[in-house]
């Protein structure tokens, strides 16, 4: 299973959605047990679903805009880079999905 396809399930595991047809917690786990790329992918994105989680409660209400701003500097720490990197910057809709599909957009892919 390609770490794209692993990383998609992850989060809706994640978000607390179904995982992807055709892929099935037994293979999510597998390769999660032997890629320690994807292992360190679902680590930091749990981290940054905490940080928004974080936001969001201390923001008391304020759209998804405003909180993909508060935490846009964390984005980069999460996911390893800089936090300027405009990939890695909350999506316009504040979807968190989204957020980590950008965040994995380019990485290399391993089956």
């Amino acid at each position: 299973m390609h770490c794209s396809r692993v990383r998609t399930a992850v989060s809706a595991r994640l978000d607390g959605e179904q995982l992807p047809p055709g892929v099935t917690g037994g293979q999510l786990d597998a390769h999660l047990a032997g890629c320690a790329d994807c292992r360190l992918w679902r680590e930091r994105a749990a981290r940054l679903q905490r940080l928004i989680s974080a936001a969001r409660t201390t923001a008391g209400g304020a759209d998804d805009g405003a909180v993909g701003g508060a935490v846009g500097g964390a984005v980069g720490g999460a996911f390893g880079g800089t936090g300027n990197d405009p990939a890695a910057a909350p999506a316009p809709d504040g979807r968190l999905d989204r957020l980590r599909r950008s965040a994995a957009h380019g990485d290399g892919e391993r089956p």
